[in-house]
């Protein structure tokens, strides 16, 4: 019950509102995808080695990241490199998403923390791959660069777009108000 009671107590203090501008999406067309590359830019109040270090933290991301059920290691393949099974809440006439993504991490020569990921095996996804990079600005502060792409396994994929990219955004300030 402690450690349940003392990660919330953490949690509420990382979820504060950012002062930090506003979230920047910049969109791309992908091979013939109905759903584009995105790239989504933001500063957090945190050095870049913190906010990376909340961000890798999987199994605690279904707390703060919208309609994610379960963020959970299921392997270490050794320093930097682990793989990562997810549940994602959908629609009610839809089952849950459920994924395994291949994780790298590692820090640059120049301090930036950066992870990518790829899609192992999905039930609802024909591919997916992304990126995520911390940089510090040297002020206590770090400008994240998020960069996902996912190309939805159903033919109705074209008429959720405005729906994938609500989501993304929600998740994004998801993200940016608990680092």
């Amino acid at each position: 019950m402690r450690p349940l009671f003392f990660f919330f107590f953490v949690l509420s203090l990382c979820c504060r509102l950012s002062s930090a501008k506003e979230i920047v999406l910049k969109e791309q067309p992908y091979n013939d995808s109905p759903w584009p590359l995105n790239e989504v830019k933001f500063v957090v109040e945190k050095d870049a080695l913190s906010a990376f270090a909340i961000f890798i933290a999987f199994e605690y991301q279904q707390y703060y990241v919208p309609d994610l059920l379960k963020g959970e290691v299921v392997k270490d393949e050794g320093p930097g490199s682990i793989v990562v099974s997810y549940e994602l809440k959908t629609p009610f006439f839809l089952p849950n998403a459920t994924y395994q993504t291949d994780h790298r991490l590692w820090r640059t020569e120049s301090g930036e923390f950066r992870a990518s990921w790829k899609m192992i095996e999905s039930n609802s996804m024909k591919e997916s791959f992304g990126s995520v990079v911390f940089i510090p600005l040297g002020d206590s502060r770090s400008q994240v660069i998020y960069e996902s792409f996912v190309w939805p396994d159903s033919a109705f994929a074209a008429l959720a777009k405005p729906i994938a990219k609500s989501s993304l955004l929600d998740t994004m300030e998801a993200i940016k108000k608990c680092i």
